[in-house]
């Protein structure tokens, strides 16, 4: 439980008031909060070994909000459906492909209603009305799959933080982000995509998953593709499916940086379909 910052020392004056120190590793394209660190302590390879998650509250009243919608959320029956955004294609990267291959059949098996909104398909003012009108109304899950970065999804702008700080549902949902950054809750002055959803009080998400730093997209299909496998249990906990999609991209490549790079802002071993 704090939030987490790259300058502990605040040279920047803007040191959060509550904190949890961050371990702040290298990646090919950036240096990156990678809270698995603290947990990766059996044998030689960079898989953790136990599923960790950071509640990013700078404040008491940060922290009472998240515990108080983990609680809400734990004790309510989900409802059975998803929102999946995606960006539009993108040279090799096809975002509406990579959601409906790795996430849809898998939701829709489960018994999922789904509302797609892809920009291939829609355009970016369309797609932001749909996200916010099927949140507000009820959702289990949202997803995306893109370019992002800390505060936005896709060039098109899709989504930012503002949407979150607007958005008013009391059925709190869960996220899962397979882009660039949306979990980078590092930075002192602002709040990464990610915070925004689970530190809004009253309202926006239970839980988060995403990366803290940039992620290449055949590694972010892999991860989603064994998060997404897992996800449908309802026995297992929300940290048991990141594990799964983690383990699935080590298979894949054990050198990939998105093994230490996704996390969760939330309880790791929040009940994903409630009691």
């Amino acid at each position: 439980m704090g939030a987490g910052t790259y300058d502990p020392r605040n040279h920047l004056g803007a040191k959060p008031p509550v904190t949890l120190p961050l371990a702040l590793r290298p990646t090919p394209h950036v240096w990156s909060a990678q809270d698995v660190w603290f947990v990766t302590v059996n044998g030689a390879d960079e898989l953790p070994d136990m599923a960790i998650g950071r509640l990013p509250a700078a404040t008491a009243t940060e922290l009472e909000a998240m515990v108080q919608k983990t609680m809400t959320f734990e004790k309510g029956v989900p409802v059975t459906n998803a929102t999946l955004v995606a960006d539009e294609k993108d040279g090799t990267s096809d975002f509406k492909t990579a959601a409906t291959n790795w996430i849809r059949p898998r939701l829709f098996a489960a018994g999922y209603a789904l509302s797609a909104q892809y920009l291939d398909d829609l355009p970016a003012t369309n797609i932001r009305g749909q996200t916010r009108n099927t949140l507000n109304g009820g959702r289990h899950l949202l997803t995306y799959f893109g370019h992002g970065s800390e505060v936005l999804w896709s060039a098109k702008d899709l989504w930012n933080t503002n949407d979150v700080r607007l958005l008013t549902n009391t059925v709190y949902h869960l996220v899962a982000v397979f882009s660039c950054q949306s979990g980078a809750f590092g930075h002192p002055k602002g709040d990464c995509l990610g915070e925004a959803f689970v530190k809004r009080p009253n309202h926006g998400a239970a839980a988060f998953a995403g990366p803290t730093s940039l992620s290449v997209q055949i590694f972010a299909e892999k991860m989603a593709d064994g998060f997404f496998a897992e996800f449908a249990n309802t026995t297992t906990r929300l940290g048991d499916s990141l594990e799964a999609g983690r383990l699935r991209t080590w298979t894949y490549n054990p050198n990939a940086c998105e093994v230490k790079t996704y996390g969760i802002l939330g309880d790791p071993a929040l009940r994903k379909y409630g009691r």
